[in-house]
């Protein structure tokens, strides 16, 4: 899986998407899955298939975004996230303790 993070609501994310796929070659949108408690859509590239999450934050501004957010900062505030931008951030965030852990 591969989680995407960004400053730009989900439709537009996953319209950006689609239209990489009209033009890059290799890069293959195969199913975009909008109505799941994790939005998902299903890429395949040069080969290799993979899926991809967005989660929409909205607690920076687009242009402070990467220099603000840390997905490891325990304090970031995921109360003002949608559930599913909520799930997907969580999961992954699941993922790096489970890795701090076992690492």
């Amino acid at each position: 899986d591969v989680l995407v993070v960004g400053a730009i609501p989900r439709l537009d994310f996953w319209n950006s998407l689609l239209k990489l796929h009209s033009q890059e070659n290799g890069f293959l949108v195969t199913q975009v899955i909008e109505t799941s408690l994790v939005p998902v859509a299903k890429i395949e590239y040069q080969g290799l298939s993979f899926d991809v999450l967005y989660a929409y934050v909205t607690r920076y501004p687009p242009s402070e975004f990467l220099e603000k957010i840390t997905l490891n900062d325990e304090d970031v505030s995921l109360r003002s996230l949608d559930i599913q931008s909520f799930t997907a951030i969580s999961g992954f965030l699941d993922g790096q303790r489970i890795l701090r852990v076992v690492g």
